[in-house]
């Protein structure tokens, strides 16, 4: 089995009503769930943007091909009316993929700032090579899970990703894990559903709890007590060189 990583910093935050997010979280982990978010509630403003220039070249050029050789008259609008199909079909895609978000990386000292409070919060460690180890369902019912992928996210130059002639439902999903380059350092892969929100996995796909080297005690001890039923042994991360910033976990749990 294959780890992955989930990185956790709310452990001092709360929501509207006041409920406290990690309580939220701990909860999750507690009952085998995970919340896929809507692409729009993502931090990089240039997720999901694609671009249809190739696509309609390409279209265009092969109505025009075919009007050539008698098999289909050149219609300008037929082309059109394609061209706006297909940039539905992804729109509305967009409106309701779920994302969850994943490295390969425990020890990423950027990633412990940006997503780990500063080194305050926790990492979950996940065990599964496939979308199917995972056996996701969604909360509030049938979802179409032949639809689910999980993904590596592919890091390029440019910002746009541009769709083929020949697009089909995987080239949606290649759209929403596509990521320009400066966001190499997360090594993501993603869970992805053509439904956002909760879902319910496989019972021990978690397997341990990584804290932050400036995680709190009384932090550790709640979710060591809320998840001690559970099969997950419990890491502290820590400096293992005293001139580099060079990370290890260590058992304590």
């Amino acid at each position: 089995m294959a780890k992955f990583y989930k990185y956790k910093g709310n452990v001092n935050i709360s929501d509207d009503n006041g409920r406290k997010l990690f309580e939220r979280d701990l909860d999750f982990i507690e009952n085998n769930k995970i919340w896929l978010s809507n692409i729009n509630q993502l931090n990089d403003q240039n997720e999901g943007i694609h671009n249809l220039d190739n696509f309609k070249t390409s279209l265009k050029a092969g109505m025009k091909m075919a009007g050539f050789l008698g098999l289909k008259k050149y219609d300008e609008k037929t082309n059109l009316n394609y061209a706006n199909s297909i940039y539905n079909f992804i729109r509305v895609m967009k409106e309701n993929v779920g994302i969850y978000s994943l490295t390969t990386d425990f020890s990423n000292r950027l990633m412990w700032s940006h997503y780990g409070n500063s080194n305050m919060g926790y990492c979950i460690e996940y065990d599964f090579d496939s979308i199917t180890d995972l056996q996701l369902q969604h909360i509030n019912g049938w979802h179409p899970s032949h639809n689910d992928r999980f993904e590596q996210v592919k890091y390029q130059k440019q910002v746009y990703s541009p769709v083929s002639l020949n697009f089909k439902i995987e080239d949606f999903f290649k759209i929403v894990s596509h990521k320009t380059e400066e966001w190499n350092y997360e090594k993501e892969w993603r869970i992805l559903t053509s439904i956002s929100g909760g879902y319910s996995h496989k019972n021990n796909i978690v397997t341990s709890i990584i804290f932050g080297s400036r995680a709190a005690s009384e932090v550790k001890e709640e979710i060591i007590n809320a998840l001690q039923k559970k099969n997950i042994k419990f890491y502290q991360l820590e400096r293992v060189k005293e001139n580099k910033l060079v990370f290890a976990k260590k058992l304590i749990r």
